[in-house]
């Protein structure tokens, strides 16, 4: 249990209580902390709903409630707190939806993740006003792209339903941006293009993304890239050996055609490739023997023909997959 005593310590600026096997719930009196700049009550068995008492804590930097059984909304008095700069909830029972608002009444967000939880509804396209926003992390929730400004619904149409992205290249310190296990059902806009050159990873794996891999995607400089179990289809781009930076590249489970392209060479820091159960087609590239730092590499369940390049079955970092079946 979470001491209820705690919350007679006035004065007290940081609460951290992770990893301890709290059970029990969060006490209602913790929104009397007026000090309390940061909260973590990560990784325990705490349960019940969040406290909408919590939105009195006026000076609240930092509050992380991750991986609990929390049930129930986020109460929308703790996204009227101004200083925020980071919120993680992910890994609980929360529902509901996100506030239109988010990115006005929170405006110093950094970092904010709701994964892997039960919410629904638009993902507001108001995240663009937080203009220091470096991870935002909505994966695995039943959000769409779709959003509603004065009573008009926007991005009616499939082809709109990630339209949102575009208001995200305020957002110039983007380092993370994963929205899997949603069901956008949408192609991927050019503009993913104009996002933050600081992006470190993009991820939009497990939704109904169809249409080609747009040429803007070569203005990224991240170094993870995930489009999993997807509906992609036309071949990989040759432009792909451009991403220098990319260290994962992981296209598996759509339908993407043609050969796989021999600039996927160049891409010498990759440690992961995983194009597998595609319809892919032709020789295995031997340039893909200069991806020195592979250790894991995928194409099974394609058609491709001809013989293992020596190149390939020589990279001696291989270790964890190598999967050509």
């Amino acid at each position: 249990m979470i001491p209820i005593e705690l919350s007679s310590l006035k004065k007290l600026n940081h609460l951290s209580l992770e990893l301890n096997n709290l059970t029990g719930f969060i006490p209602a009196s913790f929104g009397n902390l007026s000090s309390l700049r940061g909260i973590s009550l990560a990784a325990n068995n705490i349960q019940g709903t969040i406290p909408s008492e919590l939105g009195r804590l006026t000076n609240l930097v930092f509050i992380s409630l991750d991986v609990n059984n929390l049930t129930g909304t986020i109460p929308s008095s703790l996204f009227n707190i101004s200083t925020i700069t980071e919120f993680w909830a992910a890994a609980n029972h929360l529902t509901g939806t996100l506030p239109a608002n988010i990115g006005l009444t929170s405006p110093n967000l950094q970092g904010f993740s709701c994964a892997n939880n039960n919410f629904q509804g638009e993902i507001p396209v108001s995240f663009s006003n937080a203009s220091q926003l470096q991870i935002l992390e909505l994966v695995t929730n039943m959000l769409t792209g779709q959003f509603n400004i004065e009573n008009n619904l926007l991005g009616t149409n499939a082809t709109d339903d990630l339209s949102f992205i575009t208001s995200l290249s305020n957002c110039t310190n983007l380092q993370i941006l994963g929205l899997d296990f949603n069901n956008f059902i949408s192609e991927i806009p050019s503009t993913i293009g104009n996002l933050s050159d600081q992006l470190n990873r993009l991820s939009l794996a497990h939704n109904h993304i169809s249409g080609i891999i747009p040429a803007a995607i070569e203005s990224l400089a991240n170094n993870a890239l995930y489009l999993e179990n997807n509906l992609l289809s036309g071949p990989i781009p040759s432009f792909m050996g451009k991403l220098r930076n990319l260290q994962a590249l992981v296209l598996k489970g759509n339908k993407l055609r043609g050969q796989i392209p021999s600039s996927l060479g160049n891409i010498t820091l990759l440690y992961l490739i995983d194009l597998s159960d595609n319809k892919l087609e032709g020789n295995i590239p031997a340039s893909i023997g200069h991806c020195e730092k592979l250790n894991q590499l995928d194409f099974s369940q394609n058609n491709l023909i001809g013989p293992i390049p020596d190149s390939v079955v020589s990279i001696f970092s291989l270790s964890l997959v190598l999967n050509l079946s």
